[in-house]
């Protein structure tokens, strides 16, 4: 156990430093997401070093290290987001999925834009019309195209699903599909994704399985916990 922690701890070390150099990186829930690397890539996907090559081999390490973690059944200090369980599993992310992870995004950058004449609104307050380009984030503060063309393509009432569907896709995963696809495969060599849903294992029970529970809360223990067999304690049923 003080080993799995040990790596744990290393593989989180200045994971809240925005512009560190750590494996993960926190995101706006403290959970942990593989940390972008190429801040300057349109598509997360060129290399431009050794050392980013090496780093990508050591996010594939980490993905071996924690799915070997949950079949020895050791749970680690590591809040994996829900977003890189969904992904582990192969289910769908998708608006919800954003909503949950940072709602103050979700309000400003998608409920905005899904009301009646949003695009219109975001247009008088930015004061230039809304492209197809994705947000700028503390993480990845370059803007890139959502499709080809995306920078002059104007968001309409017409098209505006359309956008809110790509920009919260890449504002998901856009940064970091290289990154998180190799997370992703080391942490299927040992553990394979169909297996997992063979045993229809939900995203919320692989984060479990991976992380533990973190906190203990007595009384949300006690507020949700059902008696049986007539037993009279404090809080009897």
């Amino acid at each position: 156990k003080e080993w799995f922690n040990a790596v744990a701890e290393a593989l989180t070390a200045g994971c809240d430093d925005v512009k560190g150099t750590s494996l993960f990186v926190e995101s706006q829930d403290k959970s942990l997401l593989p940390r972008p690397l190429l801040k300057g890539s349109s598509d997360g996907l060129a290399l431009q070093s050794e050392e980013d090559v090496e780093v990508l081999r050591r996010l594939s390490a980490a993905g071996r290290f924690v799915a070997l973690a949950v079949i020895l059944q050791q749970p680690l200090p590591l809040p994996m987001s829900a977003i890189t369980c969904k992904y582990l599993l192969g289910a769908p992310v998708g608006l919800e999925d954003v909503r949950r992870l940072d709602p103050d995004f979700y309000r400003c950058r998608v409920e905005m834009i899904l009301e009646e004449n949003g695009p219109e609104k975001m247009h008088e307050i930015l004061g230039a019309p809304l492209t197809f380009l994705s947000a700028a984030t503390d993480v990845v503060p370059v803007q890139h195209e959502l499709k080809p063309g995306g920078e002059d393509i104007e968001v309409t009432e017409e098209n505006k699903h359309e956008y809110v569907e790509l920009l919260c896709e890449y504002y998901l995963c856009g940064p970091i599909r290289r990154e998180l696809a190799c997370f992703l495969c080391g942490f299927w060599s040992v553990v394979p994704c169909g297996m997992m849903r063979d045993c229809s294992i939900l995203p919320q029970e692989l984060a479990l399985m991976i992380s533990g529970v973190a906190e203990f809360d007595a009384q949300e223990w006690r507020e949700h916990a059902t008696c049986s067999g007539g037993g009279g304690g404090a809080g009897g049923a």
